[in-house]
Protein backbone atom coordinates (compact mmCIF):
# COMPACT_ATOMS: atom_id res chain seq x y z
CA UNK A 1 0.00 0.00 0.00
CA UNK A 2 2.64 2.25 0.87
CA UNK A 3 4.34 1.93 -3.14
CA UNK A 4 0.64 2.80 -4.43
CA UNK A 5 1.08 6.14 -2.72
CA UNK A 6 4.38 6.83 -3.53
CA UNK A 7 3.86 6.37 -7.12
CA UNK A 8 0.47 8.59 -7.31
CA UNK A 9 2.39 11.49 -5.87
CA UNK A 10 4.97 11.97 -8.63
CA UNK A 11 1.69 11.86 -11.34
CA UNK A 12 -0.53 14.43 -9.09
CA UNK A 13 2.18 16.85 -8.80
CA UNK A 14 3.08 17.47 -12.90
CA UNK A 15 -0.57 17.31 -13.92
CA UNK A 16 -1.74 20.05 -11.40
CA UNK A 17 1.17 22.22 -12.69
CA UNK A 18 0.04 21.69 -15.94
CA UNK A 19 -3.78 21.73 -15.47
CA UNK A 20 -3.96 25.20 -13.33
CA UNK A 21 -2.51 27.44 -15.76
CA UNK A 22 -4.52 26.56 -18.41
CA UNK A 23 -7.49 26.32 -16.35
CA UNK A 24 -6.69 29.96 -15.70
CA UNK A 25 -6.84 30.60 -19.31
CA UNK A 26 -10.25 29.44 -19.20
CA UNK A 27 -11.66 30.98 -16.85
CA UNK A 28 -10.08 34.28 -17.30
CA UNK A 29 -12.68 37.01 -17.91
CA UNK A 30 -12.55 41.34 -18.03
CA UNK A 31 -12.73 42.42 -14.44
CA UNK A 32 -16.03 41.90 -12.45
CA UNK A 33 -17.20 39.55 -15.47
CA UNK A 34 -17.63 36.04 -14.89
CA UNK A 35 -17.83 33.83 -18.50
CA UNK A 36 -21.93 32.79 -16.71
CA UNK A 37 -22.84 36.39 -16.23
CA UNK A 38 -21.06 37.99 -19.53
CA UNK A 39 -24.20 40.40 -21.03
CA UNK A 40 -25.28 40.18 -24.52
CA UNK A 41 -23.70 44.00 -24.76
CA UNK A 42 -20.39 42.24 -23.79
CA UNK A 43 -19.76 39.53 -26.53
CA UNK A 44 -21.00 41.98 -29.22
CA UNK A 45 -17.99 44.33 -27.56
CA UNK A 46 -15.74 41.87 -26.84
CA UNK A 47 -12.76 43.07 -29.41
CA UNK A 48 -14.71 46.24 -30.54
CA UNK A 49 -12.53 49.43 -30.79
CA UNK A 50 -12.95 52.46 -28.89
CA UNK A 51 -16.12 53.99 -31.56
CA UNK A 52 -18.02 50.83 -30.97
CA UNK A 53 -17.55 50.45 -27.10
CA UNK A 54 -17.18 54.04 -25.37
CA UNK A 55 -19.05 56.23 -27.61
CA UNK A 56 -22.61 54.29 -27.73
CA UNK A 57 -22.24 55.10 -23.82
CA UNK A 58 -21.06 58.53 -23.75
CA UNK A 59 -23.92 59.21 -26.12
CA UNK A 60 -26.53 56.82 -24.74
CA UNK A 61 -25.59 58.63 -20.62
CA UNK A 62 -23.35 61.35 -20.79
CA UNK A 63 -24.32 64.03 -23.54
CA UNK A 64 -27.41 65.40 -22.69
CA UNK A 65 -25.67 66.96 -19.65
CA UNK A 66 -21.82 67.67 -21.33
CA UNK A 67 -22.33 69.32 -24.25
CA UNK A 68 -21.32 72.19 -26.08
CA UNK A 69 -19.50 75.10 -24.70
CA UNK A 70 -21.57 75.00 -21.50
CA UNK A 71 -21.54 71.41 -20.53
CA UNK A 72 -21.89 70.27 -16.98
CA UNK A 73 -18.57 70.60 -15.08
CA UNK A 74 -16.91 72.36 -18.09
CA UNK A 75 -16.98 68.95 -19.80
CA UNK A 76 -18.22 68.80 -23.86
CA UNK A 77 -18.21 65.12 -24.34
CA UNK A 78 -18.37 66.21 -28.18
CA UNK A 79 -14.61 66.88 -28.05
CA UNK A 80 -14.11 63.65 -27.27
CA UNK A 81 -15.51 61.62 -29.68
CA UNK A 82 -11.77 59.72 -30.95
CA UNK A 83 -9.66 57.13 -29.59
CA UNK A 84 -6.98 59.75 -30.18
CA UNK A 85 -8.18 61.79 -27.99
CA UNK A 86 -7.36 59.36 -24.97
CA UNK A 87 -3.52 60.48 -25.67
CA UNK A 88 -4.52 64.22 -26.30
CA UNK A 89 -7.04 64.22 -23.24
CA UNK A 90 -5.77 61.85 -20.79
CA UNK A 91 -6.36 63.98 -17.58
CA UNK A 92 -10.18 64.51 -18.90
CA UNK A 93 -10.53 60.23 -19.44
CA UNK A 94 -8.83 59.58 -15.87
CA UNK A 95 -11.69 61.82 -14.15
CA UNK A 96 -14.24 60.17 -16.47
CA UNK A 97 -13.09 56.88 -15.67
CA UNK A 98 -13.23 58.10 -11.74
CA UNK A 99 -16.45 59.25 -11.47
CA UNK A 100 -18.15 56.26 -13.42
CA UNK A 101 -16.17 54.10 -11.05
CA UNK A 102 -17.12 55.75 -8.55
CA UNK A 103 -20.85 55.87 -9.19
CA UNK A 104 -20.93 59.80 -9.35
CA UNK A 105 -21.70 60.03 -13.18
CA UNK A 106 -24.21 59.58 -14.44
CA UNK A 107 -25.58 61.02 -11.26
CA UNK A 108 -28.62 59.99 -9.03
CA UNK A 109 -32.22 59.66 -10.98
CA UNK A 110 -31.05 59.68 -13.84
CA UNK A 111 -30.31 56.52 -16.31
CA UNK A 112 -27.44 54.47 -16.10
CA UNK A 113 -25.46 51.92 -17.74
CA UNK A 114 -25.28 48.19 -15.98
CA UNK A 115 -22.61 47.84 -13.54
CA UNK A 116 -20.74 45.05 -15.98
CA UNK A 117 -20.72 47.75 -18.08
CA UNK A 118 -19.28 49.97 -16.60
CA UNK A 119 -16.78 47.83 -15.42
CA UNK A 120 -15.81 46.95 -18.77
CA UNK A 121 -15.63 50.68 -20.85
CA UNK A 122 -13.83 51.64 -17.66
CA UNK A 123 -11.49 48.60 -17.49
CA UNK A 124 -10.93 49.22 -21.55
CA UNK A 125 -10.15 53.30 -21.31
CA UNK A 126 -7.72 52.15 -18.17
CA UNK A 127 -6.08 50.17 -19.69
CA UNK A 128 -5.61 51.79 -22.70
CA UNK A 129 -4.39 55.32 -21.27
CA UNK A 130 -1.96 52.62 -18.85
CA UNK A 131 -0.84 51.79 -22.66
CA UNK A 132 -0.24 54.96 -24.01
CA UNK A 133 1.94 56.29 -20.57
CA UNK A 134 3.86 53.29 -21.15
CA UNK A 135 4.86 54.29 -24.53
CA UNK A 136 6.21 58.04 -22.89
CA UNK A 137 10.03 57.50 -23.21
CA UNK A 138 11.38 59.52 -19.71
CA UNK A 139 13.40 62.61 -20.15
CA UNK A 140 15.47 61.57 -17.36
CA UNK A 141 17.94 65.05 -17.69
CA UNK A 142 21.59 65.63 -17.28
CA UNK A 143 24.02 63.78 -15.18
CA UNK A 144 26.48 65.88 -13.39
CA UNK A 145 29.72 64.47 -13.10
CA UNK A 146 30.70 64.77 -9.64
CA UNK A 147 33.78 64.83 -7.79
CA UNK A 148 34.40 63.35 -4.25
CA UNK A 149 34.23 66.41 -1.55
CA UNK A 150 37.13 66.20 1.74
CA UNK A 151 35.60 63.98 4.19
CA UNK A 152 34.89 61.25 0.76
CA UNK A 153 38.28 61.70 -0.53
CA UNK A 154 39.56 60.82 3.28
CA UNK A 155 37.33 57.62 3.18
CA UNK A 156 38.20 56.35 -0.22
CA UNK A 157 42.26 56.31 0.65
CA UNK A 158 41.38 54.80 3.78
CA UNK A 159 39.62 51.87 2.64
CA UNK A 160 41.29 51.31 -0.60
CA UNK A 161 44.91 51.88 0.86
CA UNK A 162 43.98 50.71 4.12
CA UNK A 163 46.58 53.98 5.01
CA UNK A 164 44.98 55.84 7.98
CA UNK A 165 46.17 59.21 6.56
CA UNK A 166 44.06 61.93 5.92
CA UNK A 167 45.52 64.01 2.37
CA UNK A 168 42.31 65.97 1.66
CA UNK A 169 42.39 67.68 4.62
CA UNK A 170 45.26 70.19 3.18
CA UNK A 171 42.27 70.96 0.15
CA UNK A 172 40.48 73.97 -0.43
CA UNK A 173 37.25 74.39 1.67
CA UNK A 174 34.45 72.62 -0.66
CA UNK A 175 31.68 74.23 -1.85
CA UNK A 176 28.38 74.12 -0.15
CA UNK A 177 24.96 73.91 -1.55
CA UNK A 178 21.38 74.19 0.80
CA UNK A 179 23.34 73.41 3.43
CA UNK A 180 25.51 70.10 2.04
CA UNK A 181 28.44 69.76 0.49
CA UNK A 182 28.15 66.73 -1.10
CA UNK A 183 26.11 67.45 -4.66
CA UNK A 184 27.11 66.94 -7.62
CA UNK A 185 25.82 70.07 -9.19
CA UNK A 186 27.34 72.26 -6.52
CA UNK A 187 30.72 70.75 -6.29
CA UNK A 188 33.21 72.31 -8.46
CA UNK A 189 36.96 72.34 -9.10
CA UNK A 190 38.38 75.39 -8.09
CA UNK A 191 41.82 76.44 -9.79
CA UNK A 192 43.77 75.72 -6.67
CA UNK A 193 42.11 72.68 -6.28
Amino acid sequence: MTTSRKRERPIVIPLACAILPLASLVIAAPPGIRSSQKPAAYKLHAAAPFEKTVLPLLHTYCVSCHHGASGAGGLNIETLQTSRTLDASGDTWKQIVHKLRTGLMPPQGSPRPAAAEIRYVTGWIASELDRLDAQVKPRAGRVTARRLNRAEYNNTVRDLLGVDIRPADDFPQDDSGYGFDNIGDVLSVSPPL
